[in-house]
């Protein structure tokens, strides 16, 4: 039964009883009808068309200092609202403690109080996190007049149910958070903290993104190179849609630099930068300058599966490195290879002069044995014009590497000699009856030092964002570095590897970086005929090796391997074959 009541009229202590919510004075339940004055209405509708104007005036929040008290909207909160308000997607990389989670439950209660049958979800790491926000918003609600009230049908710790249609529920993220539910508005809260956050994304953008007038919003201050930064980064190059919003330390209330240097004694300069000043990589323990793995871009693969990424083609008689580690196909550590490219083009040195290893492929599985990666590593080794090939020996890595070279018979696979005493740091590459190589201390130390030289001075190119992201966490620990914990190094340690190598006479005599040097300084000097024997060419004349006393590569008679073909017309499909 409806009843018909004036908003005056439930100062009387009986009638809030009458028309509350489970007893609940301050929260209108299902059924009440309202009779409007004519200044509510006028009242009313301004709010339903401006949510700023609602939070300004009617939005209560909770304060450390001065307890629950009326929000007044600073001017980077009214803008993050106007972006939730006029886009689908926005994208919010804020401060602590600046309100950007008041205002985002605060755009939710206009949202779910003045328009029907909307499902609004707040999802964040942690459920008693997520349920915070809930109770934060049903605080604001006690706090609104009736006539502004939607009547209340549902009210718990998880959610709120309006009789417009409209809902509010909290939940951890995980992949099932939304399953079921058809979400109008979906706010993610601290984002960068979420673990596993590319599984749960992956499985939940679907079911906002089929609609047509869903909202998604994210909001998080940095945590590493992970799935935020991605979509941070493409989002401010415009490569996906979502609108962003960046507001440092340097905006809150009452902050100087008295307030930054106590906040700094009482925390930490990393996790200030991180919190604060919002810089994607805080710690100074990591084995790179930080500064160098911000300055390096990631690249949108041109071809992508569930466990490879390729960045670049095959190059005619371009000369390339795989390098791999192996794990114990178990879902726990990654079986992995990167694929370097050795040659030159005349572009790079032109641009550089100088030297540089870009990575043109990256492969990822913790499903599959060590005996069956050496499948993988088959086809694309020879797929990259018989690459060589460099195998790491610890865990499963032998037995990858016997099965490459003894059952599939592959011929370029880098030989080692692990004696004491052989070679620099104990070993000797391409000698010796082993395929592969131990990472022994030494190694590791060299190719760690070695690879903090390449990186920095931009000589090793990283495409690839996962790898970005591993190094990002690949700290100091007790003299060595490895990925911190909760992090993996599978797809750093083959670059390490690779590093080591470099610093091998193998290495150098193989590819004779000399003389590449060399025929550099002398290639204005020679005519097209002069170089053409000496060196491989793109269809468009285009320098591509030079390694002189290398054999020519057998190139395979294959269209995939014309560098001026489209990619789109290249026949890859053998790589994204799906494998255990």
């Amino acid at each position: 039964m409806q009843t018909s009541i004036l908003d005056a009229d439930v100062n009387s202590p009986e009638l809030q009883i009458q028309y509350g919510y489970l007893g609940n004075p301050r929260i209108k339940r299902a059924g009440v009808q309202m009779r409007f004055t004519q200044e509510q209405v006028l009242e009313y509708a301004r709010c339903a068309n401006d949510p700023i104007y609602f939070i300004n005036k009617y939005y209560y929040t909770s304060t450390i200092d001065e307890g629950v008290k009326l929000i007044k909207l600073r001017p980077y909160q009214e803008q993050l609202v106007r972006m939730i308000h006029e886009n689908r997607y926005v994208l919010s990389c804020m401060g602590r403690q600046l309100g950007k989670s008041t205002t985002v439950k605060a755009y939710i209660l206009w949202y779910s109080l003045f328009n029907a049958d909307k499902t609004s979800a707040i999802l964040a790491n942690k459920q008693a996190v997520a349920h915070e926000q809930l109770l934060g918003i049903q605080m604001a609600i006690q706090k609104l007049p009736f006539f502004i009230q939607q009547g209340c049908i549902a009210l718990n710790a998880g959610s709120i149910v309006f009789e417009n249609g409209s809902r509010i529920f909290a939940s951890p993220t995980s992949s099932t958070s939304i399953s079921g539910f058809t979400i109008s508005l979906l706010w993610i809260d601290e984002f960068a903290k979420i673990p596993r956050c590319e599984q749960f994304y992956t499985s939940t953008y679907p079911t906002i993104s089929s609609g047509q007038t869903s909202k998604v919003v994210i909001t998080s201050s940095p945590y590493g190179l992970n799935l935020f930064y991605k979509l941070w980064t493409e989002a401010v190059r415009g490569e996906n849609g979502f609108k962003t919003l960046k507001v440092d330390w340097t905006h809150g209330p009452n902050r100087g630099e008295k307030w930054k240097k106590e906040t700094i004694a009482n925390t930490s300069e990393t996790q200030f930068r991180q919190e604060h000043e919002l810089v994607f990589l805080g710690s100074t323990r990591i084995l790179v300058d930080p500064n160098a793995i911000e300055r390096a871009s990631f690249m949108t693969p041109i071809k992508e599966s569930d466990n490879l990424k390729i960045y670049e083609l095959p190059i005619k008689q371009a000369e390339y490195m795989l390098v791999s580690d192996v794990g114990e196909g178990v879902e726990l550590d990654y079986s992995t290879c990167q694929i370097i490219r050795i040659s030159q083009t005349t572009e790079e040195i032109n641009q550089k002069n100088s030297v540089s290893y870009p990575i043109v492929a990256s492969y990822r599985n913790n499903k599959i044995a060590p005996i069956e990666f050496a499948s993988p590593i088959f086809e694309l080794a020879n797929r990259y014009n018989k690459a060589w090939v460099l195998i790491e020996l610890n865990q499963g890595g032998a037995e990858t590497a016997n099965t490459l070279k003894n059952d599939l018979e592959y011929e370029n696979i880098v030989m080692g000699d692990t004696r004491i005493g052989m070679g620099r740091g104990g070993q000797q590459l391409g000698r010796g009856k082993n395929p592969g190589i131990k990472t022994t201390k030494q190694v590791k130390r060299v190719g760690c030092s070695t690879f903090r030289d390449l990186f920095e001075s931009g000589k090793l190119i990283i495409n690839d964002y996962e790898t970005l992201g591993e190094l990002s966490t690949f700290s100091e620990k007790k003299g060595s570095f490895q990925a911190e914990v909760g992090h993996h190094d599978d797809m750093i340690l083959p670059l390490i590897i690779f590093a080591y190598a470099t610093t091998t006479s193998w290495f150098k005599d193989l590819f004779n970086l000399d003389v590449r040097k060399l025929l550099y300084e002398q290639k204005e000097k020679q005519n097209h005929e002069a170089l053409n024997l000496i060196a491989g060419f793109r269809d468009d004349g285009e320098i591509i090796s030079l390694s002189p006393h290398n054999a020519p590569i057998q190139l395979q008679p294959l269209d995939l391997l014309n560098p001026v073909q489209e990619s789109d017309n290249t026949d890859m499909s053998w790589m994204f074959q799906k494998r255990r």
